[in-house]
Order: C-alpha cells, then structure tokens, then sequence
C-alpha cells in the first residue's frame, strides 16, 4: 500500500469511528400520556368537517399543532378549517355571525388546543475531542496534517402539558376532553417544538381511542 492510499484510510477510519461515538453520544427519548373522555351523548361521534384552533402566543407552537392535526384528520377523510382564518382577529364575531359560517362551510365540530405549562432545563454533563487528518500526495510520497476539536456536551430536559376539547358547534356543547402531558429528555434539543408535535400526536390518538376518527 502506498503511503497516500495509508494514509486515507486512516481518515476514513478515525471519521467512521466519531460517526459511531457521536450516534452514541447524541440521543434524545419522549413519552407522551393522554387521557380523554367522551360525553355518553357523543359515543361514536364521528363529524367530517371541522375547525381547528389552538390557544397558544407561541406562534411556531400553534403552527406545528394545526399543521400536525390537519394532516392526520385530512388522511381520514376530515376536512379541516383552522379557526382564525374563518374568523379572522380583526374584528368581534359574535355568536350568530359565528353560527352563520359554520353553517357556511358545513362544520360539525370544532377541536380546540390548549397549552398549558412548561419547563425546560438544559445543562453541560462533559466534553467530547475528536481529531481530523488531511494526505497530500507528492509523487511517490505523502504527508499528513491535522487537528484537535472540543465541543461541550450537552443535556436537556422539558415537560409540558396540553388540553383538548371537541365541541358540538350547533349544540354548543363539549363532546370529548383530553388531557395531555409530555416529557423529554436527551443530548438533542427538546424543547417547544417537539411538545407540540407530541401534543398534536396525543390529540389525534385520544379521538381514534374514542373513535371520534377513524384509524386510517
């Protein structure tokens, strides 16, 4: 073996090896509970039109949860209005302009998202050094040169808990309720984004549970 061809493969086994160590050393675990009940009235309730709206200030919140929601009720046949489109905050609707859209668009139901409190902690835990080589071919000859890299290692945790109500838009009454409570925690970040994943997740399992929708 030449000392070019030595020295690449010394490289590929010193990147192959932190792929390994970084996989290892880079994780993230989620557990998600929910808990949901259903109106005797509503037993096998399955309405196909609905609005969403989700009550959160936390902009890429909502958007994840309506988003995530809209998906999974359209692949069963759903449609699906989000809330602040039909009834857009620049004004004050009151009940009969509210009953007149929902009569408008055909809308049965509508499953409104509450978040509630969370927490996240983050904390360094170590360091990890890796090392990078470089071969430079002249002729028949070669060198090698390289460097030393320290990065932080890092950990988190977060938690979070949600609501969920579908309501029965022509009655005004709450149909299904649920309470969700999600928890993370891992050297990858875990924070908002993944609680509203999980939010959206519980939301749609509870109602399959209930079978408000169907599996798929």
């Amino acid at each position: 073996m030449n000392p070019q061809s030595k020295l690449v493969g010394i490289t590929a086994s010193l990147l192959f090896v932190f792929s390994l160590v970084a996989s290892d050393a880079a994780f993230a675990l989620r557990s998600t509970k929910q808990e949901s009940f259903t109106d005797p009235d509503y037993l096998e309730w399955q309405p196909k039109v609905v609005a969403i709206l989700v009550l959160s200030d936390n902009l890429e919140v909502r958007e994840i949860i309506q988003e995530r929601l809209t998906k999974e009720l359209e692949k069963r046949g759903i449609k699906v209005f989000l809330h602040e489109k039909l009834f857009p905050p620049t004004r004050e609707w009151d009940e009969k302009q509210r009953g007149e859209i929902y009569a408008k668009y055909s809308i049965e139901a509508g499953i409104v998202v509450g978040v509630g409190q969370s927490s996240q902690d983050i904390w360094q835990y170590g360091s990890q050094t890796w090392g990078t080589a470089n071969a430079t071919s002249y002729g028949n000859s070669a060198t090698a040169s390289g460097h030393s890299t320290t990065t932080a290692m890092v950990a988190a945790k977060s938690t979070a808990s949600f609501s969920g109500v579908m309501v029965d838009v022509s009655e005004g009454r709450v149909a299904w309720t649920a309470d969700i409570y999600t928890k993370a925690s891992g050297t990858l970040i875990v924070g908002a984004k993944g609680d509203a994943k999980a939010a959206a997740k519980g939301i749609i399992k509870g109602l399959i549970e209930n079978n408000h929708i169907p599996k798929k």
